[in-house]
């Protein structure tokens, strides 16, 4: 059966999806059940230190990140389902801040970031209204490493909070 990430269709079969996303069950300490219920695919995904709730589960859906068949007004996640929403939330890098399975992957600007929330500072981006947006997608590609683009991807999230939330 086909999952979507994004608009694209991945056609995985449903044995194949049940056994790559069986560590998460196994995490979880759940007992694998297909169709899994919203409920249980956010403890999988928050048990795997992903930052996720259902209302993660309503954004993904209303921005296109994934579709999931309903049936009786609930939604009904297939292992395929569950596979594409993991990796929609990998690729957004929708990790928790205290994660210990992907503390590896936060760039030392996100770590700086993350401290200086913690501080009590939304931001501690001074600066940043002197930065037009093309500023920082011009900055963005001519960046050479990823971390620095990273960085910038975190500066225009910061500037874009409106137009992204109401994405």
């Amino acid at each position: 059966m086909p999952a979507t990430i994004g608009t694209s269709q991945l056609r995985i079969s449903e044995p194949k999806a049940a056994e790559a996303v069986a560590p998460f069950w196994t995490n979880a300490d759940i007992h694998p059940g297909y169709p899994a219920s919203t409920s249980t695919v956010v403890k999988l995904m928050a048990e795997a230190e992903y930052d996720c709730t259902a209302d993660t589960v309503a954004e993904f859906l209303r921005k296109g990140y994934l579709t999931v068949p309903t049936r009786d007004g609930q939604l009904k996640w297939r292992a395929s389902d569950i596979a594409a929403f993991a990796t929609a939330l990998e690729s957004r890098r929708r990790w928790r801040w205290d994660s210990k399975m992907h503390a590896a992957k936060w760039t030392a600007f996100e770590v700086q970031l993350h401290m200086a929330r913690a501080a009590g500072f939304d931001h501690p981006f001074d600066d940043l209204d002197k930065n037009t947006v093309e500023d920082l997608l011009l900055l963005m590609v001519k960046a050479d490493q990823e971390h620095i683009r990273q960085g910038i991807r975190v500066l225009l999230a910061i500037k874009l909070r409106e137009v992204l939330a109401n994405e």
